[in-house]
């Protein structure tokens, strides 16, 4: 699945959970951490220390 399908697949998702009244699968918790973990994946291989992130991130 390339980049833009995998947006397009998860603004589908969005959307049919919406309209069926239910939570979406990917919830803007879920966007929040995901530039954390980037930005922090980042910051370990420039530093080489371990980086504590400031939300917590569910499995």
């Amino acid at each position: 699945m390339s980049f833009h399908d995998a947006y397009t697949a998860q603004f589908a998702d969005f959307v049919k959970h919406v309209q069926a009244g239910n939570p979406p699968s990917v919830t803007g918790q879920d966007a929040r951490v995901a530039p954390e973990i980037a930005l922090a994946a980042a910051e370990f291989v420039r530093s080489g220390h371990p980086i504590m992130l400031a939300v917590a991130v569910r499995a």
